[in-house]
């Protein structure tokens, strides 16, 4: 069986890299983190030129159609350069809005969410947490939504807020404006430095319109989501080995290079194992995923292997260079405050082993595909 990228998907990964790689230096990083600006603009745009943020879109609605598994590889060369922009939030938005949205409210939103134009946020549930559900009631043309949701990655600085809300028992998705009436917005810092939001609905008022077709419900927002947070921690994971490995060739300890010893030498191997391993829960989410088959299991999969290869890779890297990785001027803590972030987002590995125990029990197919 060949693994191998076709030519088209290799195509778009180093095109990607690329365009990460002219904004994302150690400097470039360490200046905006004292910018005060929630995300890198120049860089968002550039991806905007490429055509990045439409890749998911269908090609009617004016993205390029693309599948999950060629999103997967622009999210990992994100990872890898730990590019504070909002693109796989507006992306996923936009394809849920092509697929699922009012036609007219597509229209006009969709172009200014590939143009870099408009910007949108996604409140994601917290696997196995019965908190932050906001209730919709329907009220003739009207949707009046109640509760909270919390750690929404630029809620205050985003035009719009894709979330999971409960109307009628039955969950659906919904697409609010930021600067809707009865919204009560606190901004704050999740562990990456980004900026993340509590949102509290009171009587928030929308149109009906604004509510998505009832197929696009948490289920779909979470799996897809899984796909985008495993693809980037799989970034975040290989470029923290990477730089592991070359501090390693290169830094000496009692005459010797300190990736000669056998038990650095282990360690180091062991991340490598679990990189791959999360490599491959990735791209059979994005394969199931383009496949249009059920992907439940193998969501809740990735996304634990994403939480357990962060974690593990993460303070591998940082014990491997020994007090350098403590000191936040060197740029290897970024790696693992980013992995951090990627791993309790969407709930972390125990939460995920919940979901997949429920997929198990629930599933009869469950144990023969993912």
């Amino acid at each position: 069986m060949d693994f191998s990228l076709n030519e088209q998907q290799r195509a778009i990964a180093d095109m990607a890299q690329a365009v990460f790689a002219d904004f994302t230096s150690a400097e470039q990083l360490a200046t905006h983190e004292t910018s005060g600006k929630p995300w890198l603009t120049p860089l968002y745009r550039e991806l905007a030129n490429a055509g990045l943020p439409g890749l998911l879109t269908p090609e009617e609605h004016g993205g390029a159609g693309l599948g999950w598994l060629d999103y997967a590889l622009v999210l990992e060369q994100q990872g890898r350069a730990l590019a504070p922009v909002p693109l796989w939030s507006s992306a996923l938005t936009a394809r849920a809005l092509a697929e699922f949205g009012d036609s007219a409210m597509a229209r006009a939103i969709v172009p200014t969410l590939h143009d870099a134009s408009s910007v949108a946020a996604i409140a994601l549930p917290q696997a196995g947490s019965p908190q932050g559900r906001v209730v919709a009631t329907q009220n003739g043309d009207e949707l009046r939504l109640n509760g909270a949701v919390s750690g929404v990655i630029w809620g205050a600085q985003a035009d719009w807020l894709l979330l999971p809300v409960m109307l009628a028992g039955q969950s659906r998705l919904a697409l609010v404006a930021r600067d809707s009436a009865g919204l009560t917005i606190t901004d704050g810092l999740f562990t990456h430095r980004q900026n993340a939001a509590r949102i509290v609905f009171r009587d928030a008022t929308l149109p009906a319109t604004q509510m998505l077709a009832a197929d696009a419900d948490e289920n779909w927002l979470i799996d897809r989501a899984s796909l985008c947070l495993a693809a980037l921690q799989l970034g975040v994971s290989e470029e923290a080995l990477a730089q592991t490995a070359s501090y390693l060739s290169q830094r000496k300890q009692f005459d010797r290079l300190l990736g000669s010893f056998q038990g650095v030498a282990l360690r180091a191997a062991d991340g490598f194992i679990d990189t791959e391993s999360l490599r491959l829960q990735v791209w059979q989410l994005a394969w199931r995923l383009d496949a249009q088959l059920p992907a439940r299991g193998a969501a809740a999969s990735a996304k634990w292997w994403a939480c357990e290869t962060g974690h593990r890779v993460a303070h591998t890297g940082q014990h491997l260079h020994g007090g350098l990785g403590a000191d936040v001027s060197y740029p290897i803590h970024r790696y693992f405050l980013w992995s951090r972030a990627l791993e309790i987002t969407l709930g972390g590995a125990n939460q995920q082993i919940a979901r997949l125990g429920d997929w198990l029990a629930g599933e009869t197919e469950a144990g023969v595909l993912l």
